[in-house]
């Protein structure tokens, strides 16, 4: 079968080498294999579904987001919480251990739960940021176009639509900083106190979360569309190498039958022609194993059977052998030649039978004619001249009675 043409050939620059060996660098461990160990979800295999493509994609994609943070709060806590601004702390000891708790959902493939916690623990830090501060000065303003990070971290690591979710947030976050939430100082109270300048402090963080969510959601969007598509491209490479070596299997296992079945028909022939001794190769992994198991016990059978008729037609031609014999020789001993089957025994109990019964007859004497003894003596009548039988060979021989005279 020719393989050059099939989706798994050597070429170095099909789909499913280049499929397979992306995946073998994913397996290939990084700088970072050790954090992904702990924080990342397991890798999918290579016919993965494009969900669990996608939750790998994003697990990942938080695992490094979450060792970032880490480092970036841990940092924090010791330079500003320790040194600038000890009021900070609790943000910053919070914001660490919700993001601890997301890598603990993320390894264990709760990738929804874990970016919620990801874009969460950032919002919630950048809005309580200014209660570290006593008053909320103008300088702080900008501090609102800051909150376009978690935007985007909500946009890619949870599905597209979440980024809308995140911008109301912030949106509501902005009229309540501006209006009641923060005490502000007296600067910024009389900036807010003019309709106009509200008006443009409140527009300028609305549109900029507006423009990034919308920009955020057609990009992933698209990124997600390019996703499906290369996971369906993957998917058909994967379906034709699969069906390459499904045709492959059946090649082999039609060749295996055939020569199988030419086996079969050769044992056919020579028990045909009365081999009965032949048997079909019954070896591991045969196809047509039942077939040829009942077939060598056919011939078994069949033997067994022709042996069994041979030998009954041994014993039919000796019985109509021994009655002849004994119809020739009914008192005599029967000349037998050995057949190798029962009537043997009979033949022996008949020449048995034969010689006792020969051997208790008494042997018969011919009878002498009586002479008298009163009277004339009568002249002896003249001996025939006959040829003694056998029998009357061996009669004992009586002196002949001498003549009485009257006195």
């Amino acid at each position: 079968m020719d393989t050059g043409n099939s989706p798994h050939s050597d070429d170095p620059f099909s789909t499913i080498a280049l499929i397979e060996r992306d995946h073998a660098a994913q397996k290939r461990p990084g700088p970072l294999a050790w954090w992904h160990r702990i924080a990342a979800p397991p890798l999918p295999s290579v016919d993965a579904s494009f969900h669990e493509r996608e939750a790998y994609r994003r697990g990942k994609y938080i695992s490094n987001t979450l060792l970032a943070m880490i480092s970036v709060t841990v940092i924090l806590v010791v330079l500003i919480g320790g040194f600038v601004n000890h009021n900070l702390l609790a943000n910053l000891g919070g914001t660490l251990l919700i993001l601890c708790v997301a890598a603990f959902f993320n390894r264990r493939k709760q990738i929804i739960i874990s970016g919620i916690l990801v874009v969460l623990v950032q919002d919630t830090s950048m809005m309580t940021l200014l209660l570290g501060f006593p008053n909320f000065p103008p300088y702080l303003l900008p501090i609102f176009d800051l909150l376009v990070i978690p935007e985007l971290f909500a946009a890619s690591l949870l599905p597209a639509y979440f980024v809308f979710f995140d911008m109301f947030l912030h949106m509501i976050d902005f009229i309540c900083a501006l209006t009641f939430l923060f005490h502000k100082d007296a600067q910024l109270t009389a900036l807010l106190a003019q309709p106009a300048v509200f008006v443009d402090i409140l527009a300028k963080p609305m549109v900029v979360q507006f423009i990034t969510a919308i920009v955020a959601f057609t990009w992933m969007r698209s990124v997600t569309h390019s996703i499906e598509r290369a996971t369906r491209a993957t998917s058909i490479a994967i379906l034709e190498k699969n069906i390459a070596e499904q045709t492959q299997v059946e090649a082999l296992q039609k060749r295996q039958l055939e020569g199988e079945i030419r086996e079969i028909i050769d044992v056919h022939s020579q028990v045909a022609n009365g081999n009965f001794e032949v048997r079909v190769p019954l070896r591991q992994g045969n196809i047509l194993w039942p077939v040829a198991g009942s077939l060598n016990n056919l011939i078994v059978r069949l033997r067994n059977s022709l042996k069994d008729m041979y030998r009954l037609r041994q014993t039919d031609e000796a019985i109509v052998r021994f009655f002849q014999a004994r119809n020739q020789y009914p008192h005599d001993l029967i000349p037998w030649q050995p057949t190798g089957t029962s009537i043997d025994v009979l033949v022996q109990q008949h020449n048995a039978l034969a010689q006792q019964q020969n051997a208790q007859t008494p042997p018969q004497h011919t009878p002498v004619p009586p002479q008298h003894t009163y009277g004339q003596a009568q002249s002896t009548p003249a001996r025939q001249h006959t040829t003694p039988t056998s029998s009357q060979s061996r009669l004992p021989r009586f002196p002949q009675r001498q003549k009485l005279e009257p006195h």
